[in-house]
């Protein structure tokens, strides 16, 4: 089965957060900025479950699927 997180020793790592519902279905239709809240929001979850912040985070990894969105709003 698929994991959102892995912990490995001390380091938890997180990969695979879309705003994309259990179906596939999109929760935030909106701007970018929306989707972008609703996956933070998820990885807030993640962190909490496994006794960690987002002081905690070292690095993240941003993939746009349209660059035209990529914009400051």
């Amino acid at each position: 089965s698929y994991a959102q997180a892995v912990k490995v020793g001390d380091t938890l790592y997180i990969s695979g957060t879309v705003s994309l519902d259990n179906a596939g279905d999109l929760l935030a239709k909106g701007s970018m900025s929306e989707q972008t809240k609703v996956i933070y929001e998820d990885i807030q979850k993640i962190l909490t479950a496994h006794n960690a912040t987002f002081s905690d985070v070292v690095k993240e990894g941003v993939f746009p699927t349209d660059m035209n969105l990529f914009q400051a709003e």
